[in-house]
């Protein structure tokens, strides 16, 4: 039976073999933290990255602004996932002609319309991949779906292994406490921001690291998750806060 995406990420953090970037020291601000009284709360929502979760420049990337963090991630990618034999020749090195198609992709959809002006597409990483393994699969690529199920499903995973390379994730301190605080005092929590198709599952990950959650609807609402990826808009896009 195949991996889901929860099995996976749990059986890619009790390998050895493998090396992962780490979240970066917190730097605190030089200021005295005020807030002023707010009654009536019934909600509060938290951006994933950034926000909840502590990340290296503050936010996920598809690439990362630091070229070699890209492509020590690519490197890893193509040989975790045996993507060379696939791959065309070209002049450069695989990760160049990967990084080229990705960017392409991107390109592409940056430039796509999302109906509404205002808005902006965002680019789903899982999608970018599928495109790629799809291109991968006419040079007879082959994968094993007992161990990663459909093609899609290996995407998520690829999507998610490729994103682990390039930047850590951690809780930011007190965050478990901080949610179960609001939820005991009946104030719903939720995520609204940009996100990938493996960002709930990162978002559990990283909580489980600092307290005891068995599962996100101990602190968050499902019904007040509201990500990226399910919109196909990105920040600040109008639409995604509706």
């Amino acid at each position: 039976m195949p991996k889901s995406l929860s099995d996976y990420v749990n059986w890619l953090d009790d390998r050895r073999d493998l090396i992962w970037p780490q979240a970066p020291p917190i730097q605190s601000l030089k200021a005295t933290p005020s807030l002023s009284p707010l009654p009536d709360i019934r909600l509060v929502t938290f951006n994933p990255y950034g926000t909840l979760l502590h990340i290296d420049q503050g936010e996920q990337f598809v690439l990362h602004p630091q070229k070699l963090r890209t492509q020590i991630a690519l490197e890893k990618t193509i040989h975790e996932f045996n993507m060379w034999n696939s791959m065309t020749r070209k002049p450069g090195q695989p990760w160049e002609y990967m990084l080229h198609q990705i960017m392409k992709l991107i390109e592409d959809r940056e430039m796509a319309s999302t109906g509404r002006k205002g808005d902006y597409p965002f680019v789903d990483s899982s999608r970018l991949w599928l495109k790629i393994l799809e291109r991968l699969g006419k040079n007879e690529y082959t994968f094993d779906a007992s161990e990663y199920g459909s093609l899609e499903d290996l995407s998520v995973k690829v999507a998610y292994f490729y994103h682990a390379s390039m930047q850590a994730v951690a809780a930011h301190e007190g965050a478990v406490p901080v949610l179960q605080q609001l939820m005991n005092q009946g104030i719903r929590c939720g995520l609204l921001g940009d996100g990938q198709s493996f960002t709930l599952i990162q978002v559990l990950r990283c909580l489980r690291q600092q307290g005891n959650i068995h599962s996100l609807g101990e602190v968050l609402s499902a019904d007040s998750i509201k990500l990226a990826y399910d919109c196909g808009i990105r920040q600040p896009s109008p639409g995604l806060y509706e």
